[in-house]
C-alpha cells in the first residue's frame, strides 16, 4: 500500500543541511506538500540558507540531544524524516559525533514510542553500516554483515548486542572516561550503534521506521561543505594523490527522492541502500577524473593538476597522523585524520537492486551530472575560495 504524504504534518531533522534541505525541496516541488506542513528542525543559530528560497516552511530551532526538544518538536507530526547527523572524520570531535548520531536517534525514537500522531519514520543511515563487500572490488548488499569476519569493515564492534550495550553504557553514564578510545572510525561506529537501536526499537517495540542507507552523494545545497570538499581540493589543486578505494556515488536528488520512496512504499524494520547507477560504483581515482574533467568543461581556463599519484596506505597513514597532531597543536580542525584512512581502507561498492524492487526506486543522475551540479551551486554562490567544511 502507498502512503499519501499530501496533507500529513511532517517533521524533517537536520532540514537545513545538505540533505534535508534537498529532501525539502523535492516534498515540495515533487510532491506537491505545502511549505507550511513541513516543520524543520535545526539547530540554533545556525545558518537556514540552503532552504532560504523555500518560503513558508515551519522553522524550528531545537537540540537533537536534548529529549525534551526533540518530544515538543515531534508531538503534533504524524511523518519523520530522521536526517540529522554529524558526518565529520575529526578525532577531536568524535564525543559531539556520537551525541548527535546515536542518542538524536534514541530521542527520536523514544519520542516516538510515546507518540500518538506518529505513523512512520524514515531514518537516515549509511551504506557506511554495512560490511565491505569480499572480494574487494565486489557489489554488496543490505545482507553484508559488518560483523562478519569474511565482510568485517573498519567497526569497532564484534556484534550488535556489542554495539548496543556500548551505547547503553554511554547513554546511562556507566561507560569509562576513556570510552572514545575505544572507537576507531567515529562516524562508521556512531551511525552502526544508530542502526542497532532502530532495528531493535522496530522489533521490540514495532516503530514504524524504515531505514535508508545512502552511497557518497554529490549535488547542489551542500553549504555546509560535505562531499563537495572533494571538489574544492580538485579545483584548487591540493589533492596530492589518491589511495586504491571506491565508493557507490550518487545524486543527491537521487537520494532525496529515495528517501520519500522509503516513506511512501518502504516496510517498517527494512533497510534500503540508495545509491547511484551501478557504473558509478567508482573508485577515487576514478571519481577525481571526472571532477576535474567537469572543472575545466566549466571553466576551460583553470589548470587543474590531475596527475595524482597512488600513495601507499602506510605513507598515507604516517602523514595522517602528523595532520592530527598538527591540529591539536593549532587546534584548526582536523581534515585529514587516521580516522579518514581507516574508513578509505575498505572498496565499498553496493548495489540499489532491493530499493528498485520494492520501492520503484531507480537512479536519474549519473555522477557526472551530480558534480556538475555541485560545481554550478558552488559558483553561483561564491563558495569555490572555501578551503574547508563550515560547521
Amino acid at each position: 500500500m502507498i502512503m499519501d504524504i499530501n496533507g500529513k504534518r511532517i517533521l524533517v531533522t537536520g532540514g537545513t543541511g545538505f540533505l534535508g534541505s534537498n529532501l525539502i525541496q523535492f516534498l515540495v516541488e515533487e510532491r506537491g506538500v505545502k511549505p507550511g506542513d513541513i516543520r524543520v528542525f535545526y539547530p540554533p543559530g545556525s545558518p537556514a540558507k540552503n532552504i532560504d528560497d523555500i518560503p513558508g516552511l515551519d522553522m524550528y530551532t531545537g537540540d537533537i540531544i536534548d529529549p525534551q526538544s526533540v518530544r515538543r518538536a515531534m508531538e503534533d507530526r504524524q511523518l519523520v524524516w530522521h536526517v540529522a547527523g554529524n558526518t565529520t572524520f575529526d578525532p577531536f570531535k568524535l564525543k559531539g559525533q556520537w551525541m548527535v548520531n546515536v542518542e538524536g536517534t534514541r530521542n527520536v525514537l523514544d519520542a516516538a514510542r510515546d507518540s500518538r500522531c506518529i505513523e512512520k519514520i524514515v531514518h537516515t543511515s549509511t551504506v557506511n553500516t554495512l560490511g565491505a563487500p569480499n572480494p574487494p572490488g565486489s557489489i554488496g548488499s543490505e545482507d553484508t554483515d559488518p560483523y562478519s569476519q569474511e565482510t568485517r569493515s573498519v567497526h569497532s564492534f564484534t556484534s550488535a548486542e556489542e554495539a548496543l550495550d556500548f551505547a547503553q553504557a554511554i547513554h546511562d553514564g556507566t561507560a569509562p572516561d576513556n570510552w572514545m578510545k575505544s572507537i576507531r572510525v567515529g562516524y562508521f561506529d556512531s551511525k552502526l550503534a544508530a542502526q542497532e537501536l532502530v532495528l531493535k526499537g522496530c522489533k521490540e517495540h514495532g516503530l514504524p521506521v524504515v531505514s535508508v542507507l545512502p552511497g557518497t552523494f554529490f549535488g547542489p545545497r551542500d553549504y555546509f561543505i560535505g562531499g563537495g570538499a572533494y571538489i574544492l581540493q580538485v579545483y584548487h589543486n591540493k589533492m596530492p594523490g589518491y589511495i586504491k578505494t571506491g565508493s557507490p556515488c550518487v545524486h543527491v536528488h537521487d537520494v532525496a527522492r529515495g528517501h520519500v520512496l522509503a516513506m511512501e512504499k518502504g516496510k517498517p524494520g527494512e533497510r534500503f541502500i540508495i545509491s547511484g547507477q551501478e557504473s558509478d560504483n567508482l573508485y577515487l581515482r576514478d571519481m577525481l577524473g571526472i571532477i576535474a574533467k567537469v572543472i575545466t568543461e566549466r571553466e576551460p581556463g583553470k589548470k587543474v593538476k590531475a596527475n595524482w599519484k597512488e600513495f601507499k596506505p602506510q605513507l598515507a597513514m604516517f602523514a595522517a597522523g602528523l595532520m592530527e597532531a598538527w591540529s591539536k597543536l593549532t587546534k584548526v580542525p582536523c581534515l585529514f585524520s587516521k580516522s579518514t584512512m581507516m574508513a578509505a581502507k575498505p572498496i565499498s561498492f553496493y548495489s540499489c537492486a532491493k530499493a528498485k524492487r520494492e520501492l520503484d526506486y531507480v537512479p536519474t543522475f549519473s555522477f557526472e551530472q551530480a558534480v556538475r551540479d555541485h560545481f554550478d551551486y558552488f559558483k553561483q554562490h561564491d563558495m569555490l575560495g572555501i578551503k574547508g567544511r563550515r560547521t
